[in-house]
């Protein structure tokens, strides 16, 4: 996988996209537990019920990509040779800190723009902004 900002923005696009996908998937649950959401009997596609039921199937399919691909960016993120830059985007990316609170988690203060410039600044000297994780290790 290449580090680049794309990269780093498509990762939070994912986690928030996640997010999302279990609070409607909460949502729909509590909509339609007492009518017997998890009951397999063959009902009228326009039964809201059966919808419901199928909209599930689908969200979850989706949060199972999710959560793969997730998975799949943390492993790689492991093997980045650089500590702080690796802490910086797990704050900031995948735990959905600002870059204020990044800074504080990473650095033990609080500035708007010290942890941005740093990752910034990490990704300028990659080549064309770009390091390939799988290749830092």
């Amino acid at each position: 996988m290449i580090l680049t900002r794309e990269t780093l923005e498509d990762i939070e696009s994912t986690i928030k996209k996640h997010a999302a996908l279990d609070k409607r998937i909460s949502k729909i649950h509590n909509t339609y537990k007492q009518r017997g959401l998890y009951e397999f009997p063959s009902a009228d596609q326009s039964d809201p019920v059966q919808k419901a039921r199928t909209d599930m199937w689908k969200m979850h399919a989706e949060v199972r990509r999710c959560t793969a691909k997730e998975k799949q960016f943390e492993r790689e993120l492991r093997e980045l040779d650089n500590k702080e830059i690796e802490s910086i985007i797990r704050y900031h990316y995948l735990r959905g800190y600002d870059w204020q609170e990044t800074c504080k988690a990473v650095y033990g203060f609080k500035d708007d723009s010290f942890a941005k410039r740093t990752l910034i600044g990490f990704l300028a000297e990659c080549q064309t902004d770009e390091v390939t994780l799988s290749q830092t290790g």
